[in-house]
């Protein structure tokens, strides 16, 4: 497959498929962990490399989910208030 007819994106294109902002795109590059090429100044994603991208944050993260698996913060059930357990109902956080 010629170099011209593969599917490139750039910062902020491909921040846009990896829900990312494009600096955060480009940090990833540099720390290695979004493979891209420079291209007159520019750097250019190819949608292979964002697909290993995504594929590999899976596998750290099964869940799909932004949020850490475990609290990082407790609160004792006795304090919370009507508002707090509306609150909590509303996003479908179970709590005893």
């Amino acid at each position: 497959m010629s170099r011209t007819s593969r599917r490139t994106y750039n910062l902020t294109q491909a921040g846009h498929e990896l829900g990312l902002a494009a600096s955060t795109v480009r940090q990833r590059i540099l720390d290695g962990q979004l493979a891209a090429e420079k291209d007159g100044g520019r750097w250019v994603i190819y949608a292979e490399a964002v697909e290993e991208y995504r594929t590999s944050r899976r596998q750290q993260n099964p869940t799909g989910s932004a949020m850490p698996a475990v609290p990082t913060r407790s609160v004792r059930v006795a304090d919370l208030t009507p508002e707090d357990e509306a609150f909590l109902r509303e996003c479908n956080i179970e709590y005893v």
